[in-house]
């Protein structure tokens, strides 16, 4: 009797026992069902991530050899605005040197101008002298023409007297022995007249050359004045040239002062941006240098991402082989009828 008391106890913790085995696999069995669950979902979560971290390798990668692209190009850049800076530099010596010979050569139609002006100056003295030598001249004219009608005079006074002493002459030789005195007066009055008929003709040919010699001077001076004239104007024309080349070289000096303006902002400009684009350069290098390092970073994520996936698969498989075993444990308190009683 009490040995059938002790059966049934110990069939009735059995019983107990094999329950709670029941009830421990079945939440086994839920455990490893949600974990094969978990798994599943991680590893495709880790797939996804996988591909996108893949995707994102690739979109690094194309980036980098893009950066790398702009990178050269921002160098490229830099080396053109260079040599463009350094033409420009050019220019504006080349500039600078031709307002220094601008200057100069405004300075030498300055000067010039001057000459002009105080040849002119001259010329026009020149002019005046010549206009009063020719008034000279042609006053000493007529004073020689009018020396001239007096050597006329003279001239014809002797004749006359001339004419008279030989009348006189005759008269004597007709008087004889008395008219020898007057012979000898009218003698020595011819004479005197002879001499002085002489001089007058010398004067008259002396008068003769300095009026052809007056007429000549005033020919000439006239000629020369002509010619001052000329000068006079050729000089005005030589200066009005050389002024309008002072002012068309001023207008020159103005201009490339305007250049040379101009090219020291150009210069300062093509600095600027040459600034710029080393900045852009360094900014896009350093990009570079991020997005190759992100790439590297991502392919570690891409790896790491793998052996997730890859120990998800195993934990889900793990999972599936708990579930399978737990199966085998399915007891009930029905299993064990000779036990009771």
């Amino acid at each position: 009797m009490r040995s059938r008391d002790e059966l049934g106890a110990t069939a009735d913790a059995m019983a107990d026992m094999i329950a709670s085995q029941r009830e421990m696999i079945r939440e086994l069995t839920e455990k490893a069902l949600h974990l094969s669950d978990i798994s599943a979902e991680t590893a495709a979560s880790a797939e996804e991530v996988t591909g996108s971290a893949t995707e994102m390798t690739e979109g690094n990668s194309r980036l980098a050899e893009q950066s790398g692209i702009g990178r050269a190009r921002s160098v490229e850049s830099s080396e053109v605005m260079l040599e463009m800076s350094s033409l420009i530099q050019i220019s504006k010596n080349l500039a600078a040197g031709a307002d220094k010979s601008s200057a100069d050569m405004a300075a030498a139609a300055s000067e010039g101008g001057e000459t002009v002006a105080r040849t002119v100056s001259t010329m026009e003295s020149i002019r005046e002298s010549v206009g009063e030598t020719e008034d000279l001249l042609r006053s000493l004219d007529g004073y020689s023409q009018r020396i001239g009608v007096v050597g006329d005079t003279i001239t014809g006074l002797a004749d006359q007297t001339n004419l008279l002493a030989l009348n006189a002459a005759i008269e004597a030789a007709r008087a004889g022995e008395a008219g020898r005195g007057f012979a000898v007066v009218a003698d020595e009055v011819r004479k005197l007249a002879e001499q002085s008929q002489q001089g007058a003709r010398e004067v008259a040919d002396l008068v003769q050359k300095i009026l052809d010699g007056t007429r000549s001077a005033v020919a000439s001076m006239r000629r020369s004045r002509e010619e001052v004239d000329e000068g006079v104007a050729v000089a005005r024309s030589a200066g009005e040239a050389l002024e309008r080349i002072r002012s068309a070289v001023d207008e020159s000096i103005h201009d490339i002062r305007r250049i040379i303006q101009t090219t020291d902002e150009e210069v300062a400009k093509s600095e600027k941006v040459i600034s710029l684009i080393d900045a852009v350069a360094g900014v896009v290098e350093s990009t570079d240098d991020h997005v190759r390092n992100l790439a590297s970073m991502m392919e570690e994520t891409a790896t790491a991402m793998e052996r997730v996936t890859d120990g998800a698969r195993d934990v889900s498989e793990t999972a599936d082989e708990i579930r399978r075993m737990t199966e085998r444990f399915r007891l009930d308190r029905d299993d064990l009828p000779a036990l009771r009683g």
